[in-house]
């Protein structure tokens, strides 16, 4: 029997479905759109319906031998059959991509490919081999562009990955309550005093070795990114020449009690340059902003405790900081009773401009083509529930920016 497992990160899997309807459009005589977790793969429209395909999300990659098997690449040298040609590049990306007009930010496969995996099956590996994975652009680093250095840090957790709301039915429950926030687009940071390593005297030594018990740490400021510690304390940077995250830090790290995470996002200008190239929400030149959305606190067990939103506010109001923009909150019920499926909640979610539709949100500059989207976060465990949604035009500017090989400084730091 063929396994299907999720070894990667859930939003960038394939899923299994069958195809019942079709979206015609027309600018478009020979293509028809599968609707998929509010994407839209284009495919011909001789497709008939009960066909069972297996789709991919924008951003995925798929594996070599994939593309290989089955004549995906443009150039026919590289594929299994030397006279078919596909209409994937080398790096293998699903991509959104326009034809006509009509946007398509899905790739959709025949489920034969894959031995036809159960209808609803979510899977990046069969048999153990991996089919697809999150695109990424990058690459290591050269070990001489490294700073070495002892690493201290006992516990500084990541922030968790961020589900598509689409792809996770039934993760918030109808009684939640629940917040809406514009998901603003820059590069994620990490802060908190936390437990690290100290250099012992040479008595502390000593009685170490015969037995006495010695407390071998201090809490001391960490600033990271998502993926990467970046200082301690004193500023030591252990990786990577580009800093925001400490320089945010620094002034910040008199306002973090002991044993307390922030989570947030940094917008606007490294120097001259933009964090994110067409997302700089009127932050002038050479400055930044970091708004948090997230704050836990560390218990000595290693396990971590959220706080929920409102508490969230009180601690950044009392501490000066500033979170990122609620544009609702309320019950889950509330928030989806005029809407008749998930996916219409979505799409009424999906390519907005917030602030010029006179939500309390961030406004975009000029160059921004819509906002990146929202987050609805459910405080319903130690841990919230979040959840995120994102549109096509969106999805396609992302696109654009890794056709243009401009760097995505959050990509570049893992």
């Amino acid at each position: 029997m063929t396994k299907y497992t999720v070894e990667g990160n859930l939003n960038y899997c394939a899923e299994s479905i069958v195809v019942w309807d079709t979206i015609k459009f027309e600018a478009l005589s020979n293509l028809v759109g599968i609707p998929w977790r509010g994407y839209i793969a284009l495919v011909s429209k001789d497709i008939k319906p009960g066909t069972r395909m297996v789709m991919f999300p924008p951003e995925s990659q798929l594996s070599e031998a994939v593309a290989y098997e089955h004549n995906l690449y443009a150039k026919a040298s590289q594929n299994k059959d030397t006279t078919v040609k596909g209409y994937f590049g080398n790096t293998r990306r699903v991509k959104a991509i326009r034809l006509r007009g009509v946007v398509s930010n899905a790739f959709a496969a025949d489920a034969s490919w894959f031995d036809n995996p159960p209808v609803g099956t979510v899977f990046d590996t069969v048999d153990g081999v991996t089919i697809s994975q999150k695109f990424t652009t990058h690459k290591p680093q050269p070990q001489s562009k490294r700073k070495s250095g002892k690493q201290r840090v006992q516990f500084f957790p990541e922030h968790y990955d961020t589900g598509m709301y689409l792809r996770n039915p039934g993760y918030i429950l109808t009684g939640d309550y629940v917040t809406i926030t514009q998901k603003i687009h820059g590069t994620s940071g990490r802060w908190g005093r936390v437990p690290v390593l100290r250099e012992l005297t040479w008595k502390e030594r000593l009685a170490k070795r015969f037995g006495v018990p010695v407390n071998g740490y201090t809490h001391e400021f960490v600033s990271g990114s998502r993926h990467v510690i970046k200082g301690i304390s004193e500023g030591q940077q252990d990786f990577y020449d580009v800093d925001i995250w400490s320089e945010v830090g620094e002034t910040i790290k008199d306002r973090i009690p002991n044993d307390v995470m922030v989570y947030g996002e940094i917008i606007g200008w490294i120097g001259d340059q933009p964090i994110q190239k067409d997302y700089t929400y009127r932050i002038p030149k050479s400055e930044w902003r970091m708004y948090v959305y997230r704050v836990s606190v560390l218990s000595s067990d290693g396990t971590e405790y959220d706080l929920p939103w409102p508490a969230v506010e009180e601690f950044c109001e009392n501490r000066q900081l500033e979170t990122v923009s609620v544009l609702a909150s309320g019950t889950f019920y509330d928030m989806r009773k005029r809407f008749d499926t998930d996916e219409a909640v979505a799409e009424f979610w999906m390519d907005r401009h917030f602030y010029d539709e006179g939500y309390d949100a961030l406004p975009l500059s000029d160059d921004s083509p819509v906002d990146e989207g929202i987050v609805i976060r459910a405080d319903n465990g130690i841990t919230p529930t979040a959840l995120k949604i994102k549109g096509p035009m969106f999805y396609e500017h992302e696109s654009v920016m890794l056709d243009k090989n401009v760097m995505d400084i959050e990509e570049e730091q893992n």
